[in-house]
């Protein structure tokens, strides 16, 4: 599912985490376009949560709220304790279920989850200059492929804390990992829309939502 496949190639910890602080992403399909925020809900030293909202409209609403909780340990790496979802500013979030973590087919969610910077050496391509709608930036260059899917990403620290420039995929074998993912602004202050403490099971409509998204 591509909505965890992006969200968790954030979590690279190679950079300080600023509660409020994030980026605006335009992600591009099929011809069409789509801003994407993602910024950090609550930061610590060993506990991180991310948010991710998305404008367009879905089966469970025109505004999407995402929120993960992340534990973070020299021993475990980091770990996924808990996700969130939420539709609409004045419903509470639904907490979803693990087994909704890791259903995209292809590059998946853990190969983009980084504790140390070696751990990205394999993937090096080189330094490159890219073009994104925030401007020219100088970025490195990485690669992943599995299962017919290669996805090309360039990070730079000149961004924090998420440190993604652009990211573009191609798949021979699924037509939704096709697409592209470019840095459009950096974000301040932002308050979560999420909040963990309130929320409520999962309803049956929005597990089938979550399911059958690519």
């Amino acid at each position: 599912m591509r909505f965890f496949f992006l969200l968790f190639f954030i979590p690279q910890l190679l950079f300080a985490f600023t509660k409020g602080e994030g980026s605006t992403f335009v992600m591009s399909e099929n011809g069409t376009s789509t801003d994407i925020d993602i910024y950090f809900a609550s930061s610590g030293k060993e506990k991180v949560s991310l948010e991710y909202h998305m404008n367009t409209p879905t089966l469970v609403g025109a505004n999407v709220w995402m929120q993960f909780a992340l534990e973070v340990s020299e021993k475990s790496g980091v770990v996924i304790q808990q996700g969130y979802i939420q539709a609409n500013k004045d419903l509470k979030a639904e907490r979803m279920e693990r087994g909704l973590f890791y259903q995209n087919k292809g590059v998946q969610v853990q190969d983009f989850i980084f504790t140390k910077e070696s751990e990205l050496k394999k993937d090096f391509i080189g330094e490159e200059t890219v073009e994104i709608p925030a401007g020219s930036i100088k970025a490195k260059h990485y690669q992943k492929v599995n299962d017919g899917q290669t996805v090309d990403f360039w990070i730079s620290d000149k961004v924090k804390p998420i440190g993604l420039v652009k990211l573009v995929s191609k798949s021979t074998t699924l037509a939704s990992n096709n697409y592209s993912i470019e840095l459009k602004a950096l974000l301040v202050n932002v308050k979560p829309v999420i909040d963990p403490s309130t929320s409520v099971p999962m309803s049956n409509n929005t597990k089938s939502f979550l399911v059958t998204q690519p």
